[in-house]
């Protein structure tokens, strides 16, 4: 039965990013994940979860659960900030809006799976795919198998914003991750 590890980002005392109205990407992110859990484990897969509360995990240590636990596949769950400069300093930028997926250039499966999660979040969710793209974030070059951040909207846009703040919103992404993820592991 595959196994699939689900992260939660940030955590703790790290809220990740900050929306204007003071949404925590923390609080969105294992909401979110938590969803997962479900629909995935109703698709008959195992799922681990690197946290499961508000608590605050070193990067490695993400890693470590991923690949300690033989998962499949691993998902590590985000919501974007988009910034730009003005004036020396930087400000939230509210244009950029949707989904992106991320995977590591060396794993052609990390990328078959963000091709996946990608069209299926935008499915569930009506946001538009932003990009798919390689990137050499930690979580996706230290973990064994394939793996995908996702960023399941930007904090700074207020369409997307005003959505991720409503918990039948993140079930709906939640149900797209699944769907990627379930139709992923068929192949």
């Amino acid at each position: 039965m595959p196994l699939v590890c689900v992260d939660a980002g940030h955590g703790g005392n790290d809220p990740g990013a900050v929306g204007p109205g003071g949404e925590l990407e923390k609080d969105v992110n294992l909401a979110v994940a938590r969803y997962v859990r479900v629909y995935v484990s109703r698709c008959g897969h195992q799922v681990v979860l690197t946290r499961d509360s508000d608590i605050e995990l070193k990067l490695a240590q993400r890693v470590a659960a991923a690949n300690q636990s033989g998962a499949h596949v691993f998902i590590s769950v985000h919501s974007n900030l988009a910034v730009k400069s003005g004036d020396g300093s930087y400000v939230q930028d509210p244009g950029p809006r949707g989904v992106e997926t991320f995977y590591h250039h060396s794993s052609p499966k990390g990328k078959a799976l963000a091709e996946r999660l990608a069209d299926t979040m935008a499915a569930a969710s009506g946001f538009p795919v932003r990009r798919v793209a390689p990137s050499g974030f930690y979580v996706l070059k230290y973990t064994l198998m394939p793996a995908v951040l996702v960023e399941t909207g930007f904090l700074s846009n207020e369409t997307d914003r005003s959505l991720l703040r409503e918990p039948a919103f993140l079930d709906k992404l939640a149900l797209g991750i699944a769907w990627g993820i379930a139709d992923y592991l068929k192949t």
